[in-house]
């Protein structure tokens, strides 16, 4: 199967997930955030934290309700996602993905859009 198809069937399983169509930003993640940034003294003075939460495929996929392998396939290719490979040639290829709050509402967005 090629990577377009694989994609196009991630898509597909996406949107016929309730938890993805139910999903807002702002619920436990963006508290424990700003939390976070208060307590570590890195917010600026218009009270915005400088850095950005970041969350793994799995974490995604728990609140969209999709399998991590299907969020890797729909984050693949988008702008803005962190990722770390190891180049080991005697062991498998092993990439870790994390993906920024904002590169999420974005691909929420796109994805609600198309339903």
């Amino acid at each position: 199967m090629t990577k377009s198809v694989q994609y196009r069937n991630a898509l597909i399983r996406a949107l016929r997930s309730n938890k993805l169509r139910a999903w807002r930003l702002g619920g436990r993640g963006a508290h424990i955030a700003r939390l976070a940034a208060k307590w570590l003294g890195s917010l600026n003075r218009g009270g915005m934290a400088h850095h950005e939460w970041h969350y793994t495929p799995a974490e995604v996929g728990a609140t969209w309700g999709l399998s991590d392998v299907t969020v890797r396939r729909i984050f693949a290719r988008e702008p803005g996602v962190i990722r770390r490979s190891r180049s080991n040639p005697r062991r498998r290829k092993y990439v870790s993905m994390r993906i920024p709050e904002s590169v999420m509402v974005r691909v929420h967005r796109r994805l609600t859009a198309m339903l």
